[in-house]
This record gives C-alpha cells, structure tokens and sequence, in this order.
C-alpha cells in the first residue's frame, strides 16, 4: 500500500511539473528512499509542450534539477529550511551565502525565469542568481536588492560593461515575506512580474540581447562581480523555461503553487 501510494505522488509531480499534462518526451530517471525502500523514480518530462527546461523543486533535502540534471552544489553559509507552506527542508536559507550549478547554456533568445523568493536583509546589490563568465561577461543576472532596494533584472551582451540592459521594479520588496518572482525576456523586451503582476517592462530593442553560449559562472546568491555581497534570503521552487511565458501563464502557474 505504502509503495502504491508513493507512486500515486510520484505520478502528481510529473502532472504538476507539465502544467497538467502527462507526456513521454523525456526520462529522468531518480533514487529516492521512502520507508526504508530504495526505489528508482521515473519522471516523464515534456519540454516540447511546456517549455521547462530546469526545474530545482527543492525539497526533502535535495537540489537536484529535475530536468537535466543541473543539480545545486558546493553550498557556502546555505542550508536547508521551512517553505512557505512549513514543509521542513524544501526551501534554503542563505546566511550571506550561495550555492553553484554546474556551467552550461542555460538561456536563448527567449527565456522565463520563476521562483519563490524572501528576503532577510537589504543588501546593496545582492543577486538572486548571476550567470555569466565573470563580470561584464554575458552576465545574466537578478538583484533582489539594488541600490534602491528595488528588484532589478539586467543582461550583458557581450563582454563589455557598456552593452547592457536593465529594468528595476517601482516597489521594494518586503523582508521576510514570500513573494512569487518572474523574469522575462524575448527578443530584447525585459519584463518583471511579482505575484503575478507585471511590475517593470522595457523594449530593449536588441533582438539578440541574450547570447546563446555557455555560461561557466553560475550561482544563486552569489555576483561574478567583486565586491558585491552574498546572498541573504530565502529561495524555493525555481524554474527556468525556454520560451516566453505570457501573464495569463504566469498567473496560472502561480495559482498552482500558492
């Protein structure tokens, strides 16, 4: 019975991760025990009908990326902690801290960028995640606290400090408040959502703003440029899509997760 029903759950996640789909387009195959029973968990992932490209669930202590395997690692002043619904160890905490994922192409011409976000601290310029080769190196990057306290998403275009874009949210994030964050761009047009609702928008007018390369640098709490503070908040729930996602998607899948 036992084993049944954790099939039962493994079978809601899939239906879950596909926006309410169930299709064999990919197989992650996972370990995980349950009761003492070692069991081998097939996930089917369809990356052609919802465009999700990297999923890190974070939960039961595991930050394994479920859809290719770009697992969280090597956490600095990082464990593990409640999430918003008080499901021990499926959430961390940075303590001005961060954690690594392995370099790879991450982002395309068009990318969406959720996850659930709370800040502990204001700290000038702390990121939520900086991908990149170094600084001013085809950074992408988010700052949950600018030197406004505001949310700012900004992109690097090449390796020089003068060919990049930038939006900042109008509202200051709360500390110690679980709010939705979303990032978008497409072909150069760069929105922010939070909780849902479209805070911060601009036309870049750089259709290629977003190189297409491999990104070696790629941390969540932490900047690849000097001087910049770690990570002191708490993140849950981040998914990387290959597409843009509309409001009306960004809506939904918020709805599914609160």
């Amino acid at each position: 019975m036992q084993l049944m029903v954790f099939r039962i759950l493994c079978l809601l996640k899939i239906f879950i991760i596909n926006d309410g789909h169930i299709f064999e387009k990919k197989k992650i195959e996972i370990n995980e025990t349950k009761n003492g029973i070692t069991i081998k968990s097939l996930y089917l992932i369809s990356k052609i009908n919802t465009g999700l490209v990297n999923y890190w669930p974070i939960e039961n202590g595991t930050t394994n990326d479920l859809i290719n395997l770009k697992n969280m690692h090597s956490p600095f002043n990082a464990e593990f902690t409640e999430d918003r619904f008080g499901n021990p160890n499926s959430a961390i905490t940075l303590n001005h801290g961060y954690m690594t994922v392995p370099g790879g192409i991450y982002f395309g011409s068009a990318f969406t960028i959720l996850a659930w976000v709370k800040i502990k601290s204001y700290e000038k310029w702390q990121r939520f995640l900086d991908f990149g080769n170094e600084g001013n190196s085809d950074n992408i990057l988010i700052k949950l606290s600018d030197s406004l306290n505001r949310v700012q998403f900004r992109i690097y275009n090449g390796e020089s400090e003068y060919h990049q874009m930038n939006i900042s949210t109008n509202m200051v994030l709360q500390l110690n408040r679980w709010y939705h964050l979303g990032f978008v761009q497409i072909n150069g047009k760069m929105s922010i959502y939070v909780d849902g609702n479209r805070e911060a928008n601009s036309d870049t007018e750089v259709s290629n703003l977003s190189r297409i390369i491999e990104r070696t640098n790629c941390y969540f709490g932490k900047s690849n440029f000097n001087n910049d503070p770690n990570g002191n908040f708490v993140y849950d729930e981040i998914k990387f899509f290959d597409k843009e996602l509309i409001d009306e998607e960004i809506k939904r899948t918020l709805a599914r997760q609160v």
